[in-house]
């Protein structure tokens, strides 16, 4: 049984492998993968898993991901810290729960720089959110709010058309949302309210 790999900067191991090409895969998944580290340690999961994994099978995932003040509003340092304990196939819901965490942290970023009127800071940070979870509608009303904060009234409102697409219940909300209230008045908005 194989049981690891190392490179520059990286170690790859696990108890009972299939085999050498689980290591293999997974060097190359993490070594050509663009993104952060976290998303390059998730690929390499997957294709470790893709090349036999365990040879006693799979049930469980974590990722574990440590940087100064990278945590939840810079208050710890876990940068990512999700866990799979029981599922069929571990290393997909690992990666699914990766982009859910990835959206969070990128929104929460957005809006804390949102609080402190760094609008211009705060956008691409939501823009990110939104990317990474494109049917997510309170992510996509943020985006609006976000991208009227920073003068970009025209894609505010396309934003907030998505939104109200997805969930037609924020509709109510947008009417009295203070952060939207640059709007009010505007044709293009007072006819999505009308929708």
């Amino acid at each position: 049984m194989w049981a690891g790999r190392r490179g520059q900067d990286y170690a790859i191991q696990g108890n009972i492998l299939a085999g050498e090409g689980v290591v293999l895969a997974m060097e190359r998944a993490f070594i050509e993968t663009k993104g952060t580290l976290a998303e390059r340690l998730c690929a390499a999961l997957i294709a470790g898993d893709a090349e036999g994994g365990d040879a006693r099978g799979k049930q469980s995932a974590a990722l574990l991901v440590v940087k100064a003040g990278a945590g939840y509003g810079g208050y710890t340092d876990r940068a990512v810290d999700i866990r799979v304990d029981d599922h069929p196939e571990p290393f997909r819901e690992l990666s699914r729960l990766l982009t859910l965490a990835q959206v969070n942290y990128a929104w929460n970023e957005a809006w804390t720089l949102f609080t402190q009127k760094k609008y211009a800071e705060a956008l691409p940070h939501q823009e990110r959110a939104a990317r990474l979870g494109p049917e997510n509608p309170e992510v996509l009303y943020d985006l609006g709010v976000l991208r009227l904060a920073a003068g970009k009234e025209a894609e505010a409102i396309e934003a907030l058309k998505r939104a109200l697409a997805l969930n037609p219940k924020l509709k109510q909300q947008a009417r009295g949302d203070k952060d939207l209230a640059g709007l009010r008045g505007e044709p293009a908005f007072e006819a999505l309210m009308r929708e």
